[in-house]
């Protein structure tokens, strides 16, 4: 067997162990200590979508990122970004449940469903009462925008020290 040709199988074989050690998703892998569960115990293994890949017609798929922002008066919706600074608002399936007021900061992976759907001026206007923002800054919505709503089912979030969401 010639140098060339060793190398060569032995690239391959690292290649094939490397992708038979990445049997597990995110949601598996968030499953493991030091992360914390939020929703539905879901099981369904969807296929992993970058934010920025995010167009709004997506069900059944696994996202992640860093959150930016929650509501500040229940815990209800929260803003996470990716390292590209891609943006998505984020809320619960149904309102079943909240997570914690002072999950800023951390590391999230989330399955569920996104939508594109218009926000009415009363909606941007609420979500941005509920994320502390000046009146004079709520009095700048004036125009409904588009934007992408991922509805998130289940939801694990890295790290310690959180407190317990708003139960309702």
């Amino acid at each position: 067997m010639t140098r060339s040709l060793r190398t060569f199988a032995f690239a391959a074989l690292t290649c094939l162990v490397a992708v038979a050690c990445q049997s597990t998703t995110p949601m598996q892998d968030a499953r493991s200590d030091g992360w914390s569960h939020y929703g539905f115990d879901n099981r369904e293994a969807g296929p992993v979508v970058a934010l920025a890949a995010v167009e709004g017609g997506e069900s059944n798929v696994i996202v992640r990122g860093t959150i930016t922002d929650v509501c500040v008066k229940k815990g209800c919706w929260m803003r996470v970004r990716d390292d590209r600074g891609t943006d998505l608002f984020v809320r619960f399936q149904d309102y079943k449940f909240f997570v914690p007021m002072n999950s800023a900061g951390h590391d999230v992976v989330m399955h569920g469903t996104a939508l594109a759907q218009m926000a009415s001026v009363e909606e941007l206007r609420h979500y941005a009462e509920d994320a502390g923002e000046s009146p004079a800054e709520i009095a700048k919505i004036t125009e409904p925008r588009e934007r992408v709503t991922f509805f998130a089912d289940s939801v694990y979030i890295d790290g310690t020290g959180l407190d317990d969401p708003h139960v309702q």
